[in-house]
């Protein structure tokens, strides 16, 4: 008799180990992103304030099913106008099932000595995989 109350006791302890850990569960991914220099050496992104470089872009906690947005500026030191364009990598995260990346200047024209805010726009999925992720992605903001 007192083997089954242990056993009982067990059984109970693990579902509501079981339970307890489910409720604990999190819909939200934490992502950190890297910004490397554009291949063209007269554009040049810098952080909102103007004057600090773009460096990583860390997105903190996301959520499944959200949409985020992070701005910046975008400065042709050339003497040519660039047409702007995001080089987004083939990546689930970013062109995929987990999610989209898109800007608000692509095509646009940047004339020479110019400054534009630009805007990325990350749509994450519904399905992305919960958990922590981390991942290097590059981008790469072209003007031609």
């Amino acid at each position: 008799m007192r083997l089954t109350k242990h056993v009982l006791i067990l059984i109970l302890l693990v579902a509501v180990i079981s339970v307890a850990g489910a409720a604990v569960a999190s819909w939200s991914i934490k992502f950190s992103w890297t910004v490397v220099p554009p291949k063209t050496s007269s554009l040049v992104c810098y952080e909102l304030n103007g004057k600090t470089l773009l460096g990583t872009i860390n997105w903190g906690e996301l959520e499944q099913g959200k949409t985020y947005t992070y701005s910046f500026i975008v400065k042709n030191n050339g003497t040519t106008a660039l047409t702007l364009h995001l080089n987004i990598p083939n990546d689930a995260w970013v062109s995929g099932s987990y999610g989209h990346l898109s800007w608000d200047r692509e095509g646009y024209s940047l004339s020479p000595g110019a400054t534009v805010t630009a805007t990325l726009t990350w749509e994450i999925s519904s399905i992305a995989p919960t958990g922590t992720h981390t991942e290097e992605l590059t981008i790469g903001i072209e003007g031609s």
